[in-house]
């Protein structure tokens, strides 16, 4: 498992962070980036340029549920939804 340093940057722009998700709409982002910060587990870095930029970070709260969200992942690689696969 990767380990990061606490306030590693995740994404430069929540935008960014969009792109791997799917369809996930901009306001569904900014909510769940909205609640992870009001729960200490990123923190939000604004940084006043002339296209405004925004950071997230993993706080040490944030670093210490990478252990049971890689669990999550490994469990869903063995239990999760497989595609059907017709027979001829």
């Amino acid at each position: 498992m990767k380990t990061l340093p606490a306030n590693t940057p995740l994404a430069p722009k929540a935008s960014a962070a969009r792109t791997p998700l799917g369809g996930l709409s901009q306001g569904s982002l900014n909510k769940q980036l909205k609640e992870l910060e009001k729960d200490g587990v990123i923190p939000r870095d604004v940084y006043p340029e002339f296209s405004p930029r925004v950071e997230y970070s993993l706080t040490d709260k944030g670093m210490k549920l990478l252990p049971i969200l890689e669990k999550m992942k490994d469990f869903g690689k063995e239990y999760g939804m497989k595609p059907e696969i017709d027979e001829v």
